[in-house]
C-alpha cells in the first residue's frame, strides 16, 4: 500500500489520472473508498490524489497527534512526495476543515478550494449543533453497522435513504471494511471542535467554492453562507434537496459543480501582488 510517513504517522495515498492535481479530503472517519462516484468522473480531467486521514481508513490511527493543522500537513507531505507543487483541493465536512488550513498556511500550494458541507470553526458550531451530536454519539449497544447506518442517516435525507437501498448499502459496505477505531473517531472528533478559522479566512486569496446541501442538518445551511461570505470572492452553490453528503447523494449535481468551478480556475501560480 503506498503510504507516506508524516511526523509520528503513516499516511494512506491513491493516485488515478492524468493532468493538474486535485486533492480529495474526506470527512470524520470516513475512508477514501467513499469517493466512487467522483474519482471516474474527476480522472477523465485531472490528476486524482485520493488519501486517508490519519485517524481512518488504511492510515495510522494513533492514540494522539490530532489536530487540523497536523491534517493538513499530513496532505502536504503526500503533496510533496508526488512533487505535486500546487493542487485543487476538495475537502468534505472534517476534510472541508483540513482544506481551509492547508489553504491558509500553504497559500502558494493551492490552485481552486473547494469546500463541501463543511463551517469555518468556532464554538458556534458545537452550540448550534451540540444536542444532534450528543444524540448521534450515544451509541450504547450497538454494533459497528448499527452505528455507520444510523450516521449515514443523519446525513443524508429520508427520501435517499428510502429510495436508494443500493447506494445506501454500498456506503455501509465500504465503512465496514475499512473500520475506524474508537481513538481514532476522538481523535478527528476533538480535532475539528478546536478547529476556529473565522478571523483568518478573508486572508485567503485562492479562487474558492462553497458547496451546501439544502437539508444539510450536520452542519446547517447558515454555516455555509457565513462560510462564503468570510472568504473573499467565494461562489456558493446550493445542492437542492440534499442533506450533508450530496456527493453521494446527489453526485451529479455535485460533481457538475465542482468540474464548472474547476474550468474556469487558471492552473498556474498567481501573479504576485505589487507591494507584498
Amino acid at each position: 500500500m503506498p503510504r507516506v510517513r508524516v511526523d509520528d504517522a503513516e499516511i494512506y495515498y491513491e493516485v488515478h489520472g492524468d493532468g493538474f492535481p486535485i486533492l480529495l479530503i474526506q470527512g470524520l472517519g470516513m475512508p477514501s473508498t467513499l469517493w466512487y462516484r467522483q474519482l471516474p468522473e474527476f480522472a477523465r480531467r485531472y490528476r486524482v490524489i485520493l488519501m486517508d486521514n490519519r485517524g481512518a481508513g488504511r492510515s495510522d490511527q494513533p492514540r494522539a497527534g490530532y489536530s487540523i493543522a497536523q491534517m493538513a500537513k499530513d496532505a502536504v507531505g503526500i503533496l510533496d512526495h508526488l512533487a505535486a507543487d500546487r493542487a485543487h483541493v476538495l475537502g468534505l465536512s472534517l476534510g472541508g476543515l483540513i482544506a481551509q488550513e492547508l489553504a491558509l498556511s500553504y497559500p502558494g500550494r493551492v490552485a481552486g478550494l473547494i469546500l463541501a458541507g463543511t463551517h469555518p470553526g468556532g464554538p458556534e458550531y458545537l452550540e448550534v449543533t451540540g444536542s444532534m451530536w450528543r444524540e448521534q454519539l450515544n451509541v450504547a449497544g450497538l454494533t459497528r453497522e448499527d452505528i455507520y447506518r444510523q450516521a449515514l442517516q443523519w446525513g443524508t435525507t429520508e427520501a435517499f435513504f428510502r429510495d436508494r437501498p443500493e447506494e445506501v448499502e454500498r456506503f455501509i459496505r465500504l465503512r465496514l471494511e475499512l473500520p475506524q477505531t474508537g481513538h481514532g473517531f476522538q481523535g478527528q472528533f476533538q480535532a475539528g471542535a478546536a478547529f476556529d478559522a473565522r478571523d483568518r479566512l478573508p486572508a485567503l486569496r485562492c479562487p474558492t467554492l462553497v458547496v451546501h446541501g439544502t437539508e444539510d442538518r450536520v452542519v446547517p445551511p447558515r454555516f455555509a453562507r457565513e462560510l462564503a461570505e468570510r472568504i473573499p470572492g467565494a461562489q456558493l452553490h446550493w445542492i437542492a434537496g440534499s442533506g450533508h453528503l450530496p456527493f453521494v447523494e446527489a453526485p451529479e449535481q455535485f460533481n457538475r459543480a465542482v468540474l464548472d468551478f474547476l474550468a474556469g480556475v487558471a492552473s498556474a501560480p498567481p501573479e504576485p501582488v505589487e507591494g507584498e
